[in-house]
């Protein structure tokens, strides 16, 4: 299940669990490698469920060992509840990296670190906030949370594949994106600041980053009511983000800065 997210943090289902179901479920995928002492697997989706969730991306791992006291966050779901992202404790102290070498009875060889999680986040990534690379794989949490580092992931998994990892596993083959996570189902009210054809909304972006006063945008197909037929669609370039409202055909982001 991907997308399960809320539009906004006033969205009603952010306050039950299951309540914001994601955009895209699929089922079914080839198991290509697993270890229970570093509590991972990795599954390969097949080639028309990729298709499906090209929109939401993917990341990089970082080869080398986290760093004592980097900035870190973490990307979860914690009891089930909508996408969260955890970079502050309450108090407003940022996450850090506090340990890289934790023995306790989650296991050996870990990466320690304080930040907010619950039941549910266990096998989500930890980020390292200078390169936005995949540093660890949370897995136990505590008073001092622990994820096993993914440069051992990485060992284990060259060791299985005879050193033929895939160069993807570590470089972005283009560019990151610099808008967030298109929103599917939800229009930004407002703010026009143009607009112009475009086949996909992912190519609203790029088109958004050339104009002089876009700083968001959403998407809309163009549908021929007449021969009930859909022909690409157009971007509406926002000067602001204005009023999120859910719709049924609509794609929103906004331009990160």
């Amino acid at each position: 299940e991907f997308g399960a997210e809320s539009a906004t943090c006033r969205d009603p289902c952010n306050a039950v669990a299951l309540g914001c179901p994601g955009s895209v479920v699929v089922t079914g995928a080839t198991l290509v490698a697993t270890d229970k002492t570093l509590d991972y697997t990795l599954l390969q989706l097949s080639r028309a469920n990729q298709d499906l969730i090209s929109l939401f991306g993917y990341v990089s791992l970082r080869k080398s060992p986290p760093k004592l006291h980097e900035p870190i966050y973490v990307v979860h779901h914690p009891d089930g509840f909508p996408k969260a992202f955890t970079d502050r404790l309450e108090n407003g102290t940022e996450t850090v990296v506090t340990s890289i070498n934790v023995q306790n009875e989650c296991g050996q060889d870990q990466i320690g670190y304080m930040a907010d999680t619950r039941g549910g986040s266990s096998g989500s990534p930890v980020f390292g906030r200078s390169d936005h690379k995949v540093i660890a794989l949370h897995h136990c949490g505590g008073c001092e949370n622990v994820a096993h580092g993914v440069h051992n992931i990485v060992a284990d998994l060259k060791t299985k594949w005879k050193h033929n990892l895939p160069r993807c596993f570590f470089h972005a083959t283009s560019g990151q994106s610099q808008c967030s996570l298109p929103q599917p189902h939800v229009e930004l009210v407002g703010y026009d600041s143009g607009s112009v054809s475009a086949a996909s909304p992912k190519l609203c972006c790029e088109l958004c980053k050339k104009q002089r006063n876009c700083n968001a945008f959403t998407w809309t197909e163009n549908l021929d009511q007449r021969r009930n037929t859909r022909w690409g669609g157009t971007c509406w370039f926002k000067s602001q983000v204005g009023t999120l409202v859910r719709t049924t055909g609509g794609v929103s982001a906004v331009v990160l800065t």
